[in-house]
């Protein structure tokens, strides 16, 4: 009889309706609807992203003016490779627009040779 009462408790265990332990187990998951509904990007912001030219993106980036918001500039950042630092909008687009024209500068001087 003692062999089978490890095998009662397990089945006890098993049997118990979800509740905390299957919390712990299944990590809530978002809602895929909830997700896309979130992701509305910014047409312009699109077309900076796929910009091949330095130029395309700095007049692209021109076109924005007033309406860029951090989350548009570090996504613009990191389609440039580069990080710009925490601070007011206006002297993060100063510092994207710095970075856009120093490489506007290397474009156009690497297209002379």
């Amino acid at each position: 009889t003692r062999e089978k009462q490890p095998e009662e408790g397990r089945q006890t265990r098993a049997m118990q309706p979800d509740g905390i332990f299957s919390q712990k187990e299944k990590p809530a998951e978002p809602s895929v609807q909830a997700a896309e509904e979130e992701v509305q990007l910014d047409p312009r912001l699109l077309r900076f992203l796929d910009a091949n030219r330095m130029e395309e993106k700095m007049e692209i980036l021109d076109s924005m003016q007033g309406d860029v918001t951090d989350e548009m500039i570090d996504i613009m950042a990191i389609s440039l490779d580069t990080e710009i630092v925490s601070g007011e909008a206006s002297e993060r687009i100063a510092a994207l627009r710095e970075t856009i024209q120093m490489r506007l500068r290397f474009e156009s001087s690497r297209l002379r040779e």
